[in-house]
């Protein structure tokens, strides 16, 4: 399923609710961001790690 058709609506839905979100950037600038909590964990940290290095994901960790 693609998300683009669904992003006007769930916008709509989500930046009232959310608004210390950042919820656009440079319009020049073809990148997205995404942030999540990892942990670290043992258990799960190396699996992610293994994917953004397979698809060469640029990622920062901060402590």
């Amino acid at each position: 399923m693609q998300f683009a058709p669904l992003y006007p609506l769930v916008y709509r839905v989500l930046k009232p609710r959310f608004t210390d979100c950042l919820w656009s950037g440079c319009q020049n600038s073809p990148t997205i961001a995404l942030t999540f909590d990892d942990g670290p964990y043992p258990e799960h940290t190396p699996a992610l790690l293994k994917v953004l290095e397979r698809h060469r994901v640029r990622a920062s960790f901060l402590s």
